[in-house]
């Protein structure tokens, strides 16, 4: 049987209000709640309108508010920045790391070698990747480096600044099992394994702060593995 076709027209900001009131929804101030829908769309706010709904209905619970699942918004947008403050210094981290220890284990330009990758093909993705985004960069020293020097890249300290956290898990996912690859976890105190997992979690609940996503009372897919810690660096 075919899916039907969406086709309910859009309503206005005034007309969302008197739906949401119709529903049970009280406000204490309508003309500030038309500012905040004019500004954040209801489609982004259902999700914290959701818990104050009664089960299985479309009805507001008694006494539930606008405000209050307007709070819940900018506690979660609070928590959104708090979380990205702590990954930046993980990301700036595991570049640093990666081109310290592949530096030394393999040259400068260890990621253009296909020899320390567990896979051609994912290795030609991640150049293709790599050069997608040093076409896109206008960052004064990878300027400079092109103007000086015939090189397809920078070397890994320099290019990898510029790349994205995605990028930088991916590259760590292909790299070959072996002593570096194994060097980089244990400077965080890690197995390879759990290291390789942590990363892809960390990459997903990026990608919800970088796109403003609801990050609150959210099941997120694909759990990092919990492993067994070795002893830990803090950052």
């Amino acid at each position: 049987m075919p899916l039907p076709h969406y086709s309910q027209p859009q309503i206005s900001v005034a007309e969302q209000i008197k739906l949401l009131k119709s529903e049970g929804l009280t406000f204490s101030d309508e003309n500030k709640a038309q500012h905040i829908l004019e500004n954040i769309s209801l489609f982004r706010m259902k999700s914290y309108l959701m818990p104050l709904r009664q089960s299985h209905s479309r009805q507001f619970k008694e006494e539930a508010s606008f405000e209050d699942a307007y709070s819940l918004y900018k506690f979660d947008s609070a928590l959104r920045k708090m979380i990205c403050s702590e990954l930046e210094k993980i990301e700036v981290s595991i570049c640093t790391q990666l081109s310290l220890i592949m530096g030394d284990e393999a040259g400068i330009y260890w990621f253009e070698n296909p020899a320390n990758f567990r896979n051609a093909n994912r290795h030609a993705t991640l150049l293709t990747n790599l050069q997608t985004e040093l076409r896109r960069s206008d960052d004064d020293a990878i300027v400079g480096f092109q103007q000086r020097y015939s090189n397809n890249f920078p070397p890994s300290w320099m290019r990898f600044e510029i790349s994205s956290f995605g990028t930088l898990s991916m590259m760590y996912k292909w790299l070959n099992a072996g002593h570096a690859r194994r060097k980089v976890a244990r400077f965080y105190g890690l197995t390879d394994t759990v290291m390789e997992s942590w990363l892809h979690s960390i990459v997903y609940v990026r990608n919800i702060c970088a796109h403003h996503s609801r990050l609150w009372n959210r099941r997120l897919s694909g759990k990092p593995s919990r492993g067994c810690p070795l002893r830990p660096r803090l950052i």
